[in-house]
């Protein structure tokens, strides 16, 4: 798209005053951008970009270069996980997420932003089995920040300690870097319910063929132990935890594992913005979650 007008390869040439325009790349579900090129008298000034300018003072031709397929999550594997890191998409939603190998494992380095199905944010989403690492099973996400950013609306009641064992419940932060809180209940894809559950997680919310880190003591790839000393490579972030209706200590960050501490705690992996270690919390409360692909 060049000054709002769509040119594809067999389109005429287009005839542009010298000067700067804006440019656009478009290409089909399932691809990704790569690059533009240009030769003659064109000037990119991002090449980088989807969208940038281009400054013409003469002819020349402008190319929409290397369109890619897309690396879905649900199909990269840990021998393909680079340790320099990847960017890929979930099937889900088509959110893209980086991703790492560190310590064994292929590890997200950004907080998972799923919200179900219809990948909004608005009101109750439902949860399918496809593409998710959930057999068998849906639930419908509450949503704490749907008509008062920011607070807890109509569904506080769910997502209290008495009743957010057995709801799912979920805060939206609206950017890719904090991403979404999930209580517990959520997060385990609505497997782990009642307040006296001390079983593991073994289905989550993740993309297929990755799952929530564990916590065993004996450091495995996978678990949240083996990467306590890794805080360069996992790309921490703060913001805190949901908490009895609201953000509570939004300096440190804070992620969900697969394994109980006892039975309304789950262990956690615990970021206070200079290192890393593991502690646990209620399942109730909000928390970040990333996904790991441990096989």
């Amino acid at each position: 798209v060049i000054d709002g007008t769509t040119y594809t390869s067999s389109s005429s040439t287009p005839n542009l005053t010298h000067g700067t325009h804006t440019i656009s790349g478009t290409y089909p579900s399932g691809y990704e951008f790569s690059s533009w090129s240009a030769t003659g008298n064109i000037t990119i000034a991002d090449s980088t970009s989807a969208s940038t300018t281009i400054n013409v003072t003469g002819a020349g031709t402008l190319t929409l270069t290397g369109i890619k397929p897309k690396t879905y999550i649900q199909d990269l594997t840990l021998a393909n996980c680079p340790a320099d890191g990847m960017t890929v998409y979930d099937k889900r939603d088509e959110k893209s997420y980086t991703v790492k190998k560190i310590a064994n494992a292929c590890w997200m380095t950004q907080n998972l932003r799923y919200l179900g199905d219809t990948g909004s944010a608005s009101k109750t989403m439902t949860i399918g089995n496809n593409n998710s690492n959930v057999a068998n099973k849906s639930i419908t996400l509450y949503s704490l920040n749907s008509s008062n950013a920011g607070n807890f609306n109509a569904y506080s009641s769910h997502c209290d300690s008495t009743n957010g064992y057995n709801y799912a419940c979920v805060y939206d932060s609206g950017d890719t870097t904090k991403g979404v809180w999930y209580n517990y209940y959520a997060a385990s894809g609505g497997t782990i319910s009642t307040n006296s559950n001390s079983t593991a997680a073994t289905s989550d919310i993740c993309p297929k063929n990755w799952h929530l880190p564990s916590y065993d003591t004996s450091s495995p790839a996978g678990s949240i132990n083996s990467i306590t000393s890794q805080a360069t490579a996992f790309s921490p972030v703060t913001g805190g935890y949901y908490y009895n209706g609201s953000l509570s200590n939004t300096g440190y960050g804070v992620w969900w594992s697969t394994t109980a501490n006892n039975a309304t705690y789950r262990r956690l992996l615990y970021y206070n913005d200079s290192s890393l270690s593991t502690s646990s919390s209620s399942r109730y409360s909000g928390r970040y979650i990333r996904c790991v692909r441990s096989s």
